[in-house]
């Protein structure tokens, strides 16, 4: 399978996780991602399919935390869905209505959350959704599914493909936990990139796969130990809660820096 490079944009500027968000804006939502936009950041978002084959930007299937109501998306039909108010009083938006607010002027980061083996439909219908999105260069996708990975660098070149992984994968098996923390699963899936939690980094095998040219997106920054080993230990990063462009904090990562290279050096 043809390896696609990961586009400058991912690499330049760090991504807002779910869009900026807090206490008082809700999460994956149009107006967590157009305050992303004002400060220019790329944004990372999740998709899920309704029961009637629409794409919709949520995290969770089931809509008990953000919606206060006990059912799944997949169980809704859009028009059902649409009926339904987040805790902030947003609603919840399609893919469709972010990559028309977006429209190319920041990168997204397409989070695919299925755990259905390849789940053939909902990949089919992003390719399509995308297809008619001026803006490929601007566009990554990424799932912990290596099935859903494998399939999608079969049906398409035009975007580069990662694979999110974790030292710690609960209800798995012990086989399948090392075969995703070791990455041993890219000679599977086929992942361009690699997206690895940023509490487990530096580790031999992210380094070992980044020496070898697969860029590493750490996830997700939120203090300011983490964004210090997100700058030395990955190519970029996912962010949220945390103001990275504070000085304090630009002056911290030159301070710690050589701390942690030295214990890159002693776990490599």
């Amino acid at each position: 399978m043809k390896k696609v490079a990961l586009p400058r944009i991912f690499t330049l500027i760090p991504i807002a996780h779910r869009g900026l968000h807090d206490l008082t804006i809700c999460e994956n939502t149009l107006t967590s991602f157009s305050l992303a936009l004002e400060r220019r950041y790329n944004i990372e978002l999740d998709v899920h399919l309704t029961l009637d084959g629409e794409l919709v930007v949520i995290h969770d299937n089931n809509l008990k935390r953000l919606c206060g109501k006990n059912i799944s998306v997949s169980k809704l039909p859009l028009c059902e869905v649409k009926k339904l108010f987040l805790w902030d009083g947003n609603k919840i938006p399609t893919l469709k209505e972010v990559l028309s607010l977006v429209d190319g002027r920041v990168g997204i980061d397409i989070v695919i959350r299925s755990r259905k083996i390849k789940n053939k439909y909902l990949c089919d219908k992003l390719l399509r959704l995308l297809n008619e999105y001026n803006h490929k260069d601007k566009i990554i996708i990424k799932s912990f599914n290596p099935s859903v990975i494998r399939y999608l660098k079969k049906h398409t070149d035009d975007y580069a493909i990662g694979q999110l992984s974790q030292a710690y994968l609960s209800g798995a098996n012990p086989f399948f936990r090392y075969w995703m923390r070791s990455l041993r699963v890219l000679r599977y899936s086929h992942a361009d990139f690699i997206s690895y939690c940023v509490s487990n980094l530096p580790n031999q095998y992210c380094s070992y796969y980044r020496k070898r040219g697969y860029p590493v997106i750490a996830w997700t920054v939120r203090n300011d130990r983490s964004l210090t080993k997100a700058k030395l230990f990955s190519d970029n990063y996912v962010f949220e809660t945390i103001d990275i462009n504070n000085e304090f904090q630009k002056e911290l990562v030159e301070i710690t820096m050589q701390k942690y290279r030295e214990l890159s050096l002693e776990k490599e």
